[in-house]
């Protein structure tokens, strides 16, 4: 995402720092409501709305518009990597 978005090193620091923190929390509902998708799905979407908020709040409408476009691409679909990561304990992310 970073190098798609051509984030400058101000955006790409704060953008990784709210994307590691939305991967964690997505791998940690994955991993504790794994036999409850409704409850999975729901607490996904509100991470997602939240990191959205909190991305547009650091972006300018040219990068966001740039972040709707990547997000349908496969590498945009965090749900899915984390859904499809080979280890189904939470991502530990640095």
């Amino acid at each position: 995402m970073m190098q798609y978005l051509k984030l400058n090193e101000l955006e790409y620091i704060k953008v990784k720092e709210l994307n590691q923190a939305r991967i964690a929390k997505i791998s940690e509902v994955v991993y504790q409501y794994s036999n409850n998708m409704a409850m999975q799905e729901t607490l996904c979407a509100e991470i997602e709305k939240d990191f959205e908020a909190k991305l547009a709040a650091t972006l300018m409408k040219e990068k966001m518009a740039g972040y709707a476009a990547f997000k349908l691409t496969p590498e945009g679909d965090v749900l899915a990597l984390v859904k499809n990561s080979s280890d189904k304990s939470p991502v530990q992310v640095k």
